[in-house]
């Protein structure tokens, strides 16, 4: 038996060991390295992933916030936009208001009469009513001129002068006494605004249009008129004055 050579393949069948050995202890070594050089990068992946939904998350409640602050932004500029819109119908609407409240000047023609209504002589006060239209103006008819002119005085109304208003038309008032009972009645004409009366007609819707000396002169029975002189049944004529109202309606602005 050779001994050397028995020897020799020992030794070769040792080196083969080893080598084996050592070769997996590499390959042990290297998948360690690289299971460990795997987990490493998962564990890196992970925290990636981790840090990369958490600063979606943060982008996301960022880009929500800035969205609600956009939202909000345009609320607010909307609500700017109606109010600077309604801001100057307002204004408008104020400044218009003056107008709506506007005051008429004081003198001013408020009824102007319709001297052509139905007239009888002695109904002086009926005649000047209707022209005036106080009945369908919720004035008050009285009995007769006189009472006409404690109506006017009780208000103020009464102007106790000769100074008819020029281009307005008024009732003008005089004292007349009957000569059967001596009650005041009074008489009552309508000044025509430039110099003239308006006195109630002959059954007629035409009335007698006399200047202030044909009037002095009726009540003075010096002229007859709707064919017999006022004198026969009445005395004592005087002027009383003249009225911006008529038996509570308002001729006349004050």
């Amino acid at each position: 038996m050779n001994f050397n050579r028995i020897k020799n393949k020992r030794m070769v069948i040792g080196s083969l060991m080893v080598i084996a050995l050592l070769g997996v202890a590499t390959g042990t070594s290297v998948a360690v390295a690289q299971h460990s050089h795997a987990t490493h990068v998962a564990k890196q992946t992970h925290k990636t992933h981790k840090v990369t939904k958490k600063f979606a998350k943060k982008e996301s409640s960022s880009s929500s916030s800035s969205s609600e602050s956009s939202i909000s932004s345009e609320v607010q500029s909307s609500v700017v936009a109606s109010s600077a819109t309604v801001q100057p119908k307002t204004q408008a609407s104020a400044a218009a208001a003056p107008a709506t409240q506007q005051t008429v000047a004081s003198g001013t023609q408020l009824v102007t009469p319709n001297v052509y209504v139905y007239g009888a002589p002695g109904l002086c006060l009926g005649y000047v009513d209707s022209a005036f239209g106080v009945a369908g103006r919720g004035g008050s008819l009285s009995y007769s001129a006189r009472s006409a002119v404690d109506k006017a005085s009780a208000i103020g109304a009464m102007h106790n002068d000769a100074n008819f208003p020029a281009g307005k038309m008024v009732p003008v008032f005089w004292n007349l006494t009957g000569n059967d009972d001596g009650v005041n009645y009074g008489h009552i004409a309508i000044w025509d605004g430039n110099g003239g009366f308006y006195w109630e007609g002959n059954h007629t819707s035409t009335p007698n249009h006399l200047s202030y000396a044909e009037v002095q002169a009726v009540l003075n029975g010096q002229m007859e008129l709707n064919g017999a002189h006022i004198t026969d049944t009445f005395h004592g004529a005087s002027l009383i004055g003249w009225s911006d109202n008529l038996e509570g309606v308002q001729i006349l602005s004050k």
